[in-house]
């Protein structure tokens, strides 16, 4: 959790009121698991021939997801839980249990467009720790 406290600065001057708090402890967890995740997997600078094309970030937000795919990942019988937030769709089934507010909040924004819900208690730049794995078709 001081992982997200050291960095709140990125929060802006009020980085410790509202939900900026919420999305430190939020950063926390998620850098703890990926150095846990990458601890002694990591390479020397320029090792890997990976070109632009092979970005998976890039190629996961050039495709693209349905209204019916979404509708379909709605964490419900077994299947993942999908949300769409600005347009990009975000896999959440994973994060879900973790989600700091408890998992019901991830579960309400499951298979649907939750732009507005996740502006209500959020800012834009806790999406930069998560990765979309498409966009949504409009």
């Amino acid at each position: 959790f001081a992982a997200g406290e050291v960095v709140g600065g990125i929060h802006g001057e009020n980085r410790l009121g509202g939900n900026a708090m919420t999305e430190c402890v939020v950063f926390g967890i998620l850098a703890a698991q990926s150095a846990i995740q990458n601890l002694g997997t990591a390479q020397p600078v320029g090792a890997g021939e990976a070109g632009p094309s092979e970005d998976p970030v890039l190629d996961a937000r050039s495709k693209t997801i349905t209204v019916a795919q979404l509708a379909h990942n709605n964490g419900k019988h077994g299947a993942a839980l999908w949300t769409a937030i600005h347009g990009q769709v975000y896999d959440l089934t994973e994060f879900a249990p973790e989600h700091p507010a408890g998992i019901e909040p991830i579960q309400e924004a499951a298979g649907r467009d939750a732009t507005q819900l996740f502006d209500e208690v959020h800012s834009l730049e806790i999406l930069h720790d998560f990765k979309p794995i498409g966009k949504l078709d409009a």
